[in-house]
């Protein structure tokens, strides 16, 4: 074994024809040596550690220069007298570094989406909307156990800054479940945002609109050509959910019957629901140029499957359009209830006309009373329908 100092200035001196190799131990550091082919120069390691005899690579020369490859040699040295072995913590360190290449933020949220919001969660769109906006935004490249809690808290801060109070509890309630599931993958091993609060105090809201901002509201969307101002006025004629609603599809509609049909996944209820469909109804759903499988999809994909979005932008719009304020569209749902009472129809009609359950009647009646009040809930909405025309017309 040819042994020698190890100089640059020697190094750089050695030459050997192609396929021939050789190499050659520095008396300085024990173990260090240079490895010379008819094509490269590369700085070995040769170490026991645990019994075992390891070669490990350490650099080229001349990138590598002899001083550096003299100190990298000197710590794999100490690692294997200290019980280390220097390729099997290397392997280590690569598997994590791979690992915190995969566990980002961006390709953790993607996953998460695909694996328990989309088949859980009825609004897993704007769950995920949320999440990439918020978290992979800011954050995407960033591993997911590199989050901390000071960052979920000015990811919230940042949503309830743009006026968006409730919006932020919702956020930081998709953060949370996001964080644990991760912590149930392995992928973290504690959630950052399990202890941080919801920032905004939520009250039940009894917000009922009135005639005159019903008018105002309904006039406003007619001059809208999007799917948007159609949206609306199916939530007030119908009763029915915002994602109910924007997930309407054209298969769901029976024209010869005149009935929607909300299959039991589309609903919060998880229950299937047929909702009635009043004239003026089925005329706003036949507006709609049928150009995909949904009525209202995304307008950056009009033939997609992806619904509309775009909900703030165009609800701030409607209030300066329409003159109202301080309302949500959820609220067109409570108004429509509170006008079928109004015009006379029983609380266990407007129930099923929400597909809110009917525990009322007790547990026997939830099993075995099968009737699904088909007539009285198309008499309530006929009705609710013909009130609304009045109002906006006068």
């Amino acid at each position: 074994m040819a042994t020698k100092r190890l100089t640059d200035t020697g190094i750089a001196k050695l030459s050997l024809a192609a396929g021939t190799r050789r190499e050659i131990w520095d008396t300085i550091v024990p173990g260090l040596g240079i490895r010379v082919g008819g094509r490269r120069k590369t700085f070995i390691a040769m170490v026991r550690a645990r019994g075992r005899l390891r070669r490990i690579t350490l650099g080229t020369h001349p990138g590598l220069g002899v001083s550096d490859a003299r100190s990298r040699a000197r710590i794999l040295i100490e690692q294997a007298q200290n019980g280390v072995d220097p390729v099997e913590a290397r392997e280590a360190k690569a598997r994590h570094e791979e690992n915190q290449r995969r566990n980002t933020v961006a390709v953790a949220v993607a996953e998460y989406v695909t694996r328990y919001a989309q088949p859980r969660q009825r609004s897993w769109r704007s769950t995920q909307r949320r999440l990439e906006m918020y978290l992979v935004e800011p954050f995407g490249d960033r591993p997911v156990n590199a989050i901390e809690r000071a960052d979920i808290v000015r990811a919230v801060d940042v949503v309830q800054a743009r006026g968006f109070a409730i919006g932020a509890n919702r956020t930081l309630a998709n953060f949370k479940t996001f964080f644990r599931w991760c912590v149930e993958r392995g992928l973290i091993d504690r959630s950052p945002a399990e202890v941080v609060r919801a920032p905004s105090l939520e009250i039940s809201r009894d917000r009922v609109l009135s005639d005159d901002e019903i008018k105002a509201i309904w006039k406003a969307t007619l001059s809208y050509s999007g799917p948007y101002g159609r949206i609306v006025r199916l939530l007030l004629l119908t009763a029915q959910r915002r994602e109910e609603v924007a997930g309407l599809r054209w298969a769901e509609v029976d024209f010869k019957n005149c009935v929607w049909t909300l299959r039991a996944s589309r609903t919060k209820s998880a229950r299937l629901h047929v909702v009635p469909l009043s004239e003026q109804a089925l005329f706003g759903i036949c507006s709609v140029s049928h150009a995909g499988p949904m009525l209202f999809a995304s307008q950056a994909d009009p033939g997609g499957d992806r619904p509309f979005s775009g909900w703030n932008r165009a609800k701030l719009r409607l209030d300066k359009d329409s003159g109202v304020a301080d309302w949500r569209l959820h609220d067109l749902r409570r108004t429509a209830a509170t006008g079928m009472a109004r015009l006379g129809v029983s609380p266990p009609v407007i129930e099923r006309v929400l597909n809110h359950a009917t525990s009322s009647a007790g547990p026997l009646a939830a099993v075995y009373q099968r009737y699904d009040y088909a007539k009285e809930k198309r008499d309530a909405l006929i009705s609710w329908a013909a009130e609304v025309m009045k109002l906006v017309h006068q």
